[in-house]
């Protein structure tokens, strides 16, 4: 909650008082920010997913991998489909369980969320993954600075042809 208050007081400084919503591009830092925020709002269902996933709470843990497999099918097809299966179509083996936090973890960059966001869960039941301040590759690529955000309009154009297949 901390960090979306901030977020909503960045827009309230950084784009509704000095004006930038009457600029013609000044929709771009407001939508900017507002990812940011979408992405917060990931947080608290990781956090839940952990929980009743470690408490064997099938209803619960249903009901929050449903509300993140829009964002996880965003991110990667095959991933949605591995979520599915293990999360809503079948009961969880509690065996399991240390490979759906690796995987929901590796996705953490594309739901725009960090290890640092999520944290541990009870007293190192769950550790704290690292975030990676690697550049990676992108097609045999080495970029020189982080060009993460960018590439996330893929991610983007992805999300919008999903929304667009839901009528």
């Amino acid at each position: 909650n901390t960090n979306i208050i901030a977020l909503l007081n960045q827009i309230k400084t950084d784009v509704i008082q000095p004006g930038a919503c009457k600029e013609p591009d000044g929709y771009l830092q407001f939508r900017w920010i507002v990812n940011k925020i979408i992405a917060q709002m990931t947080v608290p269902l990781v956090q839940n997913l952990f929980h009743y996933s470690s408490e064997q709470n099938e209803k619960f843990l249903e009901l929050y991998a449903l509300a993140l497999l829009p964002q996880i099918a965003a991110c990667s097809t095959a991933e949605f489909d591995w979520f599915l299966e293990e999360l809503v179509m079948e009961d969880l083996n509690q065996q399991d369980f240390p490979e759906v936090v690796s995987r929901l973890q590796a996705l953490y960059p594309c739901l725009g969320i960090t290890c640092q966001d999520v944290g541990s869960y009870k007293n190192g039941a769950i550790r704290k993954c690292s975030d990676s301040a690697v550049v990676n590759d992108i097609a045999g690529y080495t970029p020189e600075r982080d060009v993460s955000e960018i590439l996330k309009l893929d991610r983007d154009v992805l999300r919008i042809n999903i929304l667009m297949g839901w009528e």
